[in-house]
């Protein structure tokens, strides 16, 4: 029995003593930090190579984006693709080493329009990753002539009633229109007389073309294409101290967030800027609109995503005016950006306004003695008792910009690494 108890007592010192600890604890701690120690080497070698990856891919963007530049410029020289189809379709691809473990490739798709967008796919090849883009580009338009040689242009019938002309003995006033040109009551054209393909010239009621002027029909249509908007005006300066007064100013009405000027009773307003944009101008009662001395005036009446729902643009009543007293029409040019209508229903007293008016939206009618002096381009044009429209060559010198030789750019995408058809390299996109 005492021998048991010995043993026990024994097992229990051996037991509280820490002497064979010591090397099982060191191989877990250094168990510890071998592992910490890979699982950082891990992660730094995946950030090294998500690093690598990354700096890859946009490797890879930047050769596609090359390639794109490369199609671009050489459709720029010459608008044809780098190959001749017998049907729509997909050139073969042009290809190109960049060096450094980059390259490029690209094709185009041609549908054997002239007039239609071009579609280009690219893709970057860099190292182990690929990326693709693709492009629509509309061919390069040249600046086009807003008036040309014509007094008026009507993109739908052209009216001529009770009096009214265009053009004059002395100096030839030219029309044209893509529909009828219709002369009713003693009117007259002193200039060509060109309706519309498959269009005529209807005389009635004594109405005439001055002797030795054509009144063939065009044989194609023309278009009015809308010009660049401006983003910068000068209406800050109607009605402001310094700026372009407004006088006598309770008789004119100015809301700069609505952008609606009307003036009434005798008032005057004189615009001294370069630039306005306009919703509606409204004259009435003997008011009058002038052109500072010396000043060149561009009026847009803006569109309805910026005016909402305006069908009137411009209206004058009631011997109301518009002044420019330069002679020159180019100081004064309006341009109608929306479909609201221009009414010119205002007795001008024997006075005569030098004035371009590009309106190729909307219906443009001038009645009542109003004398114009330079040239109308307008969707529908109408003149009524005793109205005139006379030319003024200055009116060839104002153009609609193109984009001169740069190509438009219409619609970037980027694509799925790989065409989802492989028959066809523009899917994906």
């Amino acid at each position: 029995m005492a021998r048991a108890l010995s043993a026990l007592a024994a097992v229990r010192r051996r037991l509280r003593q820490e002497d064979g600890l010591a090397l099982p604890v060191a191989v877990i701690i250094l168990g510890l930090v071998l592992t910490l120690g890979g699982v950082a080497v891990y992660q730094a070698a995946s950030a090294s190579d998500g690093t690598i990856r990354d700096t890859e891919v946009k490797r890879a963007v930047q050769a596609a984006d090359a390639g794109l530049e490369v199609a671009l410029g050489r459709m720029a020289i010459t608008w044809e693709p780098p190959c001749t189809l017998s049907e729509p379709g997909w050139c073969p691809p042009v290809e190109e080493a960049l060096g450094d473990g980059e390259s490029y490739s690209y094709t185009i798709y041609d549908d054997l329009d002239p007039e239609t967008p071009h579609r280009v796919v690219s893709t970057g090849l860099a190292a182990e990753q690929t990326r693709r883009v693709t492009l629509e580009v509309h061919p390069p338009t040249p600046d086009l002539p807003a008036f040309g040689q014509y007094a008026v242009r009507s993109l739908n019938d052209l009216t001529l009633n009770s009096n009214t002309e265009i053009g004059s003995p002395e100096i030839a006033g030219h029309a044209a229109s893509n529909g009828n040109i219709t002369l009713d009551s003693n009117s007259m054209i002193c200039g060509n007389a060109t309706p519309g393909p498959g269009h005529q010239v209807v005389l009635r009621s004594n109405a005439d073309i001055c002797e030795g002027y054509s009144t063939a029909p065009a044989t194609e249509p023309f278009t009015l294409p809308l010009p660049p908007l401006p983003t910068q005006f000068d209406n800050a300066r109607i009605c402001a101290t310094g700026g372009d007064p407004c006088t006598p100013s309770a008789d004119v009405s100015w809301d700069s967030t609505t952008r609606r000027l009307s003036l009434n009773s005798n008032s005057v307003v004189t615009l001294g800027g370069s630039v306005y944009g306009l919703c509606q101008l409204r004259l009435d009662s003997n008011s009058q609109l002038r052109v500072a001395t010396g000043a060149t005036v561009q009026i847009y009446f803006l569109p309805a995503s910026q005016c909402g729902s305006v069908t009137e643009s411009i209206r004058l009543d009631s011997n109301s005016r518009i002044v420019n007293s330069s002679g020159d029409p180019t100081r004064l040019q309006v341009y109608v950006m929306g479909s609201g209508a221009v009414n010119f229903n205002s007795n001008f007293q024997n006075s005569n306004l030098p004035m371009l008016l590009y309106a190729p939206n909307s219906t443009v009618s001038f009645n009542s003695n109003v004398n114009i002096v330079g040239s109308v381009a307008a969707n529908r044009v109408s003149l009524d008792s005793n109205a005139s429209i006379q030319y003024d060559s200055r009116s060839t010198s104002v153009v609609i910009p193109g984009t001169g030789s740069d190509l438009e750019r219409l619609q970037f995408v980027e694509c799925t690494t790989e065409p989802v058809d492989p028959e066809d390299p523009g899917s994906g996109c």
